[in-house]
């Protein structure tokens, strides 16, 4: 038992400190909007999405360093 407490703490230290390192690879991007932002979903290390207030919706090719943003319109 005493094993299996050991292990377990390990893994949490392990997770904890995985995160801390996914965390530090964010980097602040300007997006061009005032809207809040509330969601961003990146395909791979160059495309991705990002959703906000207001129907805002900004698209990504490269990375991040530059967002188009993209005109919602409730025409079928």
């Amino acid at each position: 038992m005493k094993n299996l407490t050991t292990g377990v703490r390990i893994l949490l230290v392990m997770i904890g400190l995985f995160s801390t390192m996914i965390a530090q690879e964010w980097v602040q991007q300007t997006s061009n909007t005032f809207e809040s932002l509330s969601g961003i979903y990146m395909f791979n290390e160059t495309e991705g999405w990002v959703c906000g207030d207001g129907g805002t919706l900004l698209h990504t090719v490269d990375g991040g360093v530059n967002w188009s943003p993209i005109v919602l319109s409730n025409e079928d």
